[in-house]
């Protein structure tokens, strides 16, 4: 790994895995998504994105995170169907 560097949560080691955000680790917040996909790469700690706690796969938590679980451009709240990103979805 890395030397020269602390391990600090706010700014560094986001997970506090002990490997360096910037350059070592590829999800920095331990959820099973890479950073390069993951839409909140320094997001909750805790939980493991799946199709029942991230139902876009996007890296975003759907309870805590994301306002729009679909990916389908309207939010959550203004959703007949939250979950379903079919645009004639019947709710």
């Amino acid at each position: 790994g890395d030397l020269g560097w602390t391990s600090d949560q706010a700014t560094t080691d986001h997970d506090t895995d002990g490997c360096q955000d910037s350059d070592e680790d590829t999800d920095d917040d331990n959820d099973g998504v890479e950073d390069a996909s993951d839409d909140c790469s320094a997001g909750d700690l805790g939980w493991t994105s799946n199709l029942g706690t991230d139902n876009d796969t996007d890296g975003c938590q759907d309870a805590e995170e994301d306002t729009d679980d679909d990916n389908d451009g309207t939010e959550d709240e203004d959703d007949p169907c939250p979950f379903d990103p079919d645009p004639n979805c019947a709710p």
